[in-house]
């Protein structure tokens, strides 16, 4: 009987020990960022695009009513006011808030400048199943 209580003495006490390395070996865990490889949002590139929406040989070609939009996104970035990741709301070229650019009078053309993570992920991994089922699937 006294050896039985012994071992549940010493099971008691790995238990414990090993409980306690747990407790401090998760204290010591660093968890990494749900996206491991920082998103580089690239400006320049991001202008590029915002010329084209002005150009009307390109297939971006935005309506006459949101250049003045367009061009005020581009002197935003130029000037360093945005990055491309926080949203901005325009209206006749002027930043606005969200509420203002979703209760705009009828007619008056708005624009959101804004970089989604998710879609461009989504966009990434649809652009290489889109790839692969060309690329291996007869049809």
């Amino acid at each position: 009987m006294a050896k039985q209580t012994e071992m549940a003495k010493q099971t008691e006490m790995a238990k414990q020990t090993e409980m306690a390395k747990q407790t401090e070996m998760a204290k010591q865990i660093e968890f990494s960022p749900a996206m491991p490889i920082p998103f580089v949002f690239d400006v320049q590139a991001r202008i590029q695009v915002l010329r084209d929406c002005l150009d009307p040989k390109h297939p971006l070609y935005q309506p006459e009513q949101h250049h003045v939009n367009v061009k005020a996104v581009i002197k935003l970035y130029e000037d360093k006011k945005i990055d491309g990741i926080q949203e901005v709301f325009l209206i006749e070229g002027k930043i606005v808030t969200e509420e203002e650019a979703r209760n705009r009078p009828r007619g008056v053309w708005a624009w959101s400048e804004v970089r989604l993570f998710i879609l461009y992920f989504f966009s990434k991994l649809l652009t290489s199943i889109r790839t692969y089922l060309t690329n291996r699937v007869k049809l």
